[in-house]
């Protein structure tokens, strides 16, 4: 699913928990060619390649 707005206008992307659903849009985020910080708490970063791979 493409991005539908510009992301030159998101500075940064802020995980507050780790669901396939909205996590799941991340690549498309980035190949859509965000580049800013993307910000959660340690535990959602060692989970949240598991839900990717899992929900690719």
């Amino acid at each position: 699913m493409a991005v539908d707005f510009s992301v030159e206008t998101v500075k940064a992307l802020i995980i507050t928990h780790v669901h396939a659903d909205p996590v799941g849009r991340i690549p498309n985020l980035l190949a859509a060619g965000f580049k800013g910080p993307i910000l959660c708490s340690e535990p959602s970063a060692k989970l949240l390649p598991l839900v990717l791979e899992d929900a690719f």
